[in-house]
């Protein structure tokens, strides 16, 4: 069926895994909360090393995108302090996370995100199947027990939570247009 299928890490031809990952860090494509995209740059997360943007797009092949952007070590050196934010958690592989539901930080990863697939062209790559969104929390899956954190911490509440919620996903749809 169109826009089905299985996906993993690597593709598998034998396993009917016929896209690959492109994996990358918010810090790795922006090293500062100020600077511009960083195309050559390697990065890590997930105790993971990824190659350059441009590296991975140059292998041949279908792939998904992921891009790992709440975790302290994952964001741009200085954004924590630009936008006036803390770091929850730990999550359960022991990282915190910086509130992407924080409208500075949320700007931030979508301008980020403009700079990566709109400036580039990058969402109009035929072999581009879909892109992990919102890059949050542990792996990327946006997984809530760091909401819950921050909720417990007093620094969270559910109009605050929700207001984002409401736009966040129409935010990154119109971003991509006709390619969402």
């Amino acid at each position: 069926a169109a826009n089905s299928g299985f996906f993993s890490e690597d593709a598998s031809v034998a396993d009917h895994i016929g896209v690959r990952s492109v994996d990358l860090s918010w810090r790795q494509v922006r090293p500062t909360e100020a600077g511009p995209l960083d195309r050559a740059a390697s990065g890590r997360a997930q105790g993971m090393f990824f190659d350059s943007v441009d590296e991975q797009l140059a292998e041949a092949g279908d792939f998904w995108m992921r891009l790992f952007a709440s975790g302290e070590d994952w964001a741009p050196e200085g954004l924590a302090r630009k936008c006036g934010v803390r770091s929850y958690g730990p999550d359960y592989d022991g990282q915190r996370h910086l509130p992407i539901w924080d409208d500075c930080v949320w700007t931030e990863l979508l301008a980020t995100y403009r700079q990566l697939f709109v400036d580039t062209g990058l969402k109009s790559d035929p072999r581009l199947r879909f892109v992990y969104v919102p890059g949050a929390f542990t792996w990327a899956e946006y997984d809530y027990d760091i909401i819950n954190a921050a909720v417990e911490a007093g620094d969270l509440d559910q109009a605050v939570y929700l207001a984002w919620y409401r736009h966040a996903w129409s935010d990154l749809a119109t971003l991509f247009g006709s390619n969402a």
